[in-house]
């Protein structure tokens, strides 16, 4: 299989621009989002009835189908498996807290405080921790998203469940 450099190029800058800009969850204004009565559960089957044409980055390696979703006025994303069932959570939206009390824009340091796992390294993605309600929150730095060391002064771009 020959890849032609021109698209390879610009299918790289496609998915850095997603995770590059913080708001990359934010709701695209010509998508109604699927109201939601409760957050659906990682491996749960999710078949809104309708047709997606977004792929979300669910980590440095993976683009998974994914809509567009709202829980109680918070925009979430959730992506699925090739069989819908939910594999990826995440919400940019300020408005959700964990059940530590941690949001979009919370420090480093209130996070670590919070009970959080060591910090990881994702190549190309970011940073992530995992909290003690199984949420992940995750920082980025730097081009590569994940450029050591990650400032003191760190603030969440993202929290998510996978």
């Amino acid at each position: 299989m020959r890849i032609n450099l021109t698209s390879l190029f610009f299918l790289l800058a496609f998915v850095g621009g997603c995770v590059s800009d913080p708001s990359h969850q934010a709701m695209d204004n010509r998508v109604t989002p699927i109201r939601l009565s409760v957050l659906p559960r990682l491996g749960s089957r999710f078949q809104p009835g309708i047709r997606t044409d977004h792929l979300e980055m669910t980590s440095s390696g993976s683009l998974d189908p994914a809509y567009w979703a709202m829980l109680n006025g918070t925009n979430f994303v959730v992506a699925v498996s090739q069989d819908n069932l939910v594999r990826y959570l995440a919400t940019t939206d300020a408005r959700f807290s964990t059940p530590e009390g941690i949001h979009v824009g919370s420090s480093l340091s209130s996070v670590l405080a919070a009970g959080a796992a060591p910090l990881m390294a994702e190549p190309g993605w970011g940073f992530h921790t995992l909290l003690p309600s199984r949420w992940s929150v995750a920082f980025t730095n730097g081009v590569g998203f994940s450029d050591p060391p990650l400032p003191e002064d760190a603030k969440v771009v993202w929290i998510f469940q996978r």
